[in-house]
């Protein structure tokens, strides 16, 4: 049985309609070389969730996470 990414049932966007492409994201991980798409679903979360936490510019700024134990 072919395990099957959960992105893959995703519908498709048109490259040129795209506004960010993650693709060719490249990160080091152990000193190997990891292409975004083969990070875990906990990696994908917390660079989701520190994104997120770099786009909160106004001091005082709160963040609420819903079951941080899944983090």
């Amino acid at each position: 049985m072919v395990q099957q990414n959960l992105s893959d049932l995703l519908p498709k966007v048109a490259a040129d309609e795209k506004v960010f492409h993650v693709g060719s994201i490249c990160l080091k991980k152990k000193g190997k070389k990891v292409y975004y798409k083969q990070l875990s679903d906990g990696e994908h979360q917390l660079l989701h969730i520190t994104g997120a936490l770099m786009l909160m510019e106004d001091p005082g700024t709160l963040f609420l996470l819903d079951e941080p134990e899944t983090i």
